[in-house]
């Protein structure tokens, strides 16, 4: 499999070293409502870096690649996904993004 670069960091998964890579995948689903409604449902299917594991394919071009493992989601994630939209649409009533 051939993965991309990490999509930040994890706000809620980390070892002795630090806060862990996040590699998410994200299922967004909207849903009309009526003409000024709109529902928003997010789904999401995070993994984190554990290490870096060595390839010996010279097709890598730095000789690793992450080992990933499934964690559950955090609405910490799914949250700035939503409020993301909601800035770009406009909305002022939603409240910042707290990070633990």
């Amino acid at each position: 499999m051939i993965y991309g670069p990490p999509r930040g960091k994890s706000a809620i998964h980390y070892n002795s070293k630090g806060f862990l890579n996040l590699y998410p995948e994200y299922q967004i689903i909207l849903d009309s409502l009526s003409p000024n409604q709109t529902t928003i449902k997010i789904e999401s299917y995070p993994m984190v870096e554990i290490r870096r594991l060595i390839n010996w394919d010279h097709f890598i071009p730095d000789g690793t690649f992450p080992d990933l493992v499934d964690v559950k989601p955090s609405t910490i994630e799914e949250y700035e996904i939503i409020k993301t939209i909601g800035d770009s649409l406009g909305e002022k009533n939603m409240p910042p993004v707290k990070r633990p």
